[in-house]
């Protein structure tokens, strides 16, 4: 089974407003794209990789006896912020100008274009677990959570929670959104919220605070949900905090420092950080499973931060 991985190279680049097409529509985005490498399924495992400045994908074979870039470079929408892999799709989420490239691997051509709407700065994209067809996206100027046929590239559903949304996880019946509470006329940081969502219906379960700037959510080796606060870049550093089993509350908290951003589980249940550290200089943190903290419960995690970014 080929193994693939997906990242983004965010280089100093955020966009919260895009273009004004809500319509939905089956070309290509950007039209006319230059196709990027042809992957064969012989590839064991794969490194995809979009550049969020360059607006461009590429991929290196994690397999071969030096790590280099394949010779074609692919074409992105504007400012893409993230991506999903479906067998031989790829799906790049085009924060800039609202839509989601879909992209066949096997050829390395943009087949398809999903459009979001005008104005709503698409940020993270899920596959649902229970159904690989459809996703789920959210998005940071409108601050919805949308359900998306992948199959037909149309919005299923679409539910406004509020703005600033970013980080998401799925399960097979709830869905977690973070909030991150930015405020761009001050440049300042509200209290930041984890909210669960029913996806039966998309209504409000719960929400409570959390430290600085949440941006990622995912799943840690002990099955807990863990939420990424990135901090403000400034007095308040970056942290980690694994949810209680009812999602109701903080169960404890990593101070890592930093403005850590993505993670990844790595096989071995260790954990994989991207951070960020003034001035412009980017990090890569690795925990391991053994120096987690333990279950120590910190019920004075959530913070405001009053710094500008």
């Amino acid at each position: 089974m080929k193994r693939v991985i997906v990242g983004v190279i965010l280089i100093g680049a955020w966009l919260f407003t895009g273009c004004n097409d809500d319509s939905v529509t089956q070309a290509p985005c950007p039209s006319g794209s230059a196709a990027g490498p042809a992957l064969s399924d012989s590839i064991a495992s794969l490194l995809l990789l979009t550049n969020n400045l360059g607006e461009s994908w590429n991929a290196i074979d994690l397999g071969a006896d030096s790590l280099q870039t394949e010779p074609a470079t692919g074409l992105t929408g504007a400012t893409p912020n993230d991506v999903e892999v479906v067998g031989h799709h790829l799906y790049i989420v085009n924060s800039g100008d609202n839509t989601i490239s879909d992209v066949d691997l096997n050829t390395g051509k943009t087949i398809g274009c999903i459009s979001i709407g005008a104005s709503t700065n698409p940020w993270e994209l899920e596959i649902d677990p229970s159904d690989s067809t459809k996703a789920w996206l959210t998005t940071y100027v409108s601050g919805e959570i949308m359900e998306i046929d992948l199959a037909s590239r149309h919005v299923l559903r679409r539910h406004t929670i509020e703005p600033t949304l970013e980080g998401l996880w799925v399960s097979n019946t709830t869905i977690a959104v973070t909030k991150t509470a930015f405020n761009s006329s001050t440049f300042t940081y509200g209290t930041g919220y984890v909210i669960l969502i029913r996806k039966s219906d998309l209504t409000e379960i719960h929400r409570f605070p959390v430290p600085t700037n949440p941006q990622f959510v995912f799943e840690g080796g002990d099955h807990r949900v863990h939420v990424v606060c990135t901090g403000d870049y400034g007095l308040n550093p970056g942290r980690v905090v694994r949810l209680e089993s009812t999602f109701l509350a903080v169960r404890d908290t990593l101070v890592l420092g930093g403005a850590p951003g993505r993670a990844i589980l790595a096989r071995l249940l260790s954990m994989h950080w991207t951070a960020f550290r003034p001035p412009l200089s980017f990090a890569h943190v690795l925990v391991e499973r053994s120096t987690l903290p333990p279950s120590t419960h910190n019920p004075s995690s959530s913070c405001r931060s009053r710094s500008t970014t």
